[in-house]
Parts: structure tokens; C-alpha cells; sequence
């Protein structure tokens, strides 16, 4: 957060461009990073005060520094969550070369459907003939190009 308003102040009153990392900031005052440095905090202060009853600013040091450990352990464990997230898009590219069979038939001048697999997951795609003939229902073909969201496809 400091260094989203110093970032302003910069800009504003020098007219300089820094960029301080307000981002990583936002990152680590999560919910669960707060929570996280406060049960630690006093997790730490805790057990500095039982061994020495004496000593409460090494507790209150050593209640930060557990308390930024483990802020930071969180931090990484959340950006961890987030770097495991896929994208399920698929390209229509990838089904070139790929076998299929005709599910709804392609007329030699027109658009018919087939039904191919592509990353492993069974699809259904407009396709049109190559040569410009028929291809009747249920007859296996193989991807050549692709035309727009249209599959070129031959006979296999």
C-alpha cells in the first residue's frame, strides 16, 4: 500500500514514472495473510514471554518476524492456488491431421457436421469437403485445414 501512494506522490508533485510494486503489496494484505500474521504475531510473542518473562520487546520481535514468515508463506501458498488454473480452450488448429466421422452429411457444395477428438475430448464441428463431393453419414474423414470455424476435411 506504501508503495501505491508513493507511486502517486512521485507522479504527482515530480512528475516522475515509479513504479514501486503496489501490487505485491495487495497480494500479501489478503484476509488470510493478516489472519495469518496475527496468529503468528502471538504465537511467537507467546513463546518468547514463557521462556523469559523479562523480554517483551525480543517478544514483540520475534512475534513480527513469525508473523512475516508466515504472511509470506501464505502469500506464496495463494499464488501457488492460482498457477495451478488451466485454460480448457481449444484451438480448432489442433484437430488438423486428426481422423474423424462425419455426423450430419457434408453436401458437395455445402456444410455438413463431424465429430472428431481433439486434446482428448470428443467434438462436434462444422466441416466442408476438400474436393467438393459428397461425404455421406457415418464415413471417416481426416482434418486437412480449416477455413474460418469451418473443418476441411477428406475422406480417410
Amino acid at each position: 500500500m506504501v508503495g501505491g501512494i508513493a507511486t502517486d506522490i512521485f507522479d504527482g508533485l515530480f512528475g516522475l514514472d515509479v513504479d514501486m510494486g503496489a501490487d505485491a503489496s495487495f497480494k500479501a494484505l489478503t484476509f488470510q495473510g493478516i489472519m495469518a500474521f496475527l496468529m503468528f504475531f502471538g504465537l511467537g510473542g507467546l513463546y518468547v514471554l514463557r521462556t523469559d518473562s523479562d523480554a517483551t520487546s525480543l517478544a514483540v520481535f520475534a512475534g513480527s518476524v513469525c508473523g512475516g514468515i508466515s504472511m509470506y508463506g501464505t502469500g506464496k501458498l495463494f499464488e501457488l492456488f492460482v498457477d495451478l488454473q488451466q485454460d480448457g480452450t481449444i484451438e480448432m488448429e489442433d484437430s488438423i491431421g486428426g481422423t474423424g466421422q462425419v455426423y450430419l452429411r457434408i453436401p458437395a457444395d455445402g456444410v455438413g457436421q463431424v465429430t472428431i477428438e481433439v486434446s482428448g475430448a470428443l467434438r462436434t464441428y462444422n466441416a466442408k469437403s476438400e474436393e467438393g463431393v459428397e461425404i455421406a453419414t457415418d464415413d471417416f474423414v481426416q482434418v486437412v485445414g480449416v477455413l474460418g470455424e469451418v473443418l476441411v476435411v477428406k475422406k480417410a
